[in-house]
Order: structure tokens, then sequence, then C-alpha cells
């Protein structure tokens, strides 16, 4: 797919702006550059909701990539007899992971490659837009991980009981961290802050609520 045609897209949809501008501007109406943002905002929502389709699914392949990581791929050891070279070469695995890893980057070449675009009257930064779009599907993710994972069964140990939750916990945490650090280099951006940044948000967010309880 040539992802390099969305700038051109949005470009050419924001000639819509001409039609319910054309007669205030004749008329040199002073409400010409509200109206103006109002379209230019309804236009730039519009754009981060078609957008959002990106960041959902390059989460969906960073979960094909991080089950290859963990449950495919042997770890290398530092030192290791020249005969074992193909043993741990596992091309086929490889592969595979390099096709995901080039799927996940088509799907943001085409924003990063839009940089600045005007939409109207407002400047739309490509790459603001694509961040806040991962942001929020990262929020989504891990917060319905812990929504679906934290919660204890009644009738066995407590301590056993929470040990086990926190070790599964714990488990698809570390696949959210180690997808969003593979991919960070090749959709250029800085990966594991913003990991930290939005999980002790969405910490701080949750103890908050429980203490206005």
């Amino acid at each position: 797919p040539n992802y390099s045609l969305l700038r051109a897209g949005f470009v050419k949809l924001a000639s819509i702006l001409d039609v319910p501008l054309t007669r205030i501007n004749q008329v040199d109406s002073p409400d010409a550059l509200s109206v103006a943002e109002f379209y230019s905002g309804e236009l730039v929502d519009f754009m981060r909701r078609l957008l959002d389709v990106i960041p959902r699914s390059v989460f969906m392949i960073l979960s094909q990539i991080v089950e290859v990581q963990t449950h495919r791929l042997k770890a290398l050891p530092v030192k290791f007899e020249s005969h074992y070279l193909k043993e741990y070469a596992q091309l086929d695995e490889r592969y595979h992971l390099a096709l995901l890893t080039n799927k996940a980057s088509n799907f943001t070449e085409g924003v990063l490659a839009m940089e600045k675009t005007a939409l109207g009257i407002i400047q739309v930064d490509a790459r603001q837009v694509l961040q806040d779009g991962l942001r929020k599907e990262l929020v989504r993710q891990v917060s319905e991980a812990m929504h679906s994972t934290l919660t204890l069964r009644t009738g066995v140990d407590l301590a056993s009981e929470f040990e086990r939750v926190m070790s599964q916990l714990g488990q698809q945490m570390e696949g959210f961290r180690r997808s969003i650090e593979y991919i960070q280099d090749y959709v250029d951006l800085a990966g594991l802050k913003m990991w930290q940044e939005e999980v002790s948000r969405i910490i701080n967010y949750n103890i908050e609520q429980e203490c206005n309880k």
C-alpha cells in the first residue's frame, strides 16, 4: 500500500473548507475567522479519528512480534560453538519477525511523511498525531489488561492467589514493554519514555480514584 498518499488525501479534503467560506469572504464578514476555525477543527478531529486505525493495527502486529520473541526465538548465548550456528540462526522465525516489523513500520510511514500539514487554518503535526494515537492505544490496552487480570478468586489462599495474579499481570506488562522497546526505532518515537509516562499516569489515576471513594 502507498501510505505516502495520506498527506495528499488530507490536503485535498481541506479544500472542502472553500465551500462554506466563499460567500462569507465575498461580503467581508467579520465571522470569517471563527467559521474557518470551526471547520478546520472539525477536519482535524476527523483526521485524528481516521488515523486511530494505525495505532490499533500497530499494536495488533506488536502482539505477534512479542509472541515470536518470547515463545519461538531462542535466547542467544554469549558464546557458542560454530556448529550450533544453524540451530541458533532460526532463519524462518527471524524472517517472520522482519516481515512483521516491516508491516508495522509501513503503517506509520505515511503519517511521518506528512510532517506538518495545513488543514484549513490549523497546522497539524502528523508526528504528534501518531504519538498521541499510540499513547491512547497503549493506555487502552494496559488498562484492559489490568482490569481483566486484577481479580482475586475467593475460597483460595489469598497470598498465593495474589502472587499468581501479579505474576500474570507482570508477564503481560513485560510483553507490552518489550514490544514498545522493539518498535521505537522503526517508528522514530521515544517508546520507553512513552511507556513509563503512560503506565505511571494509569497507576496514579487509579490510586486517585480509590482515594476519592
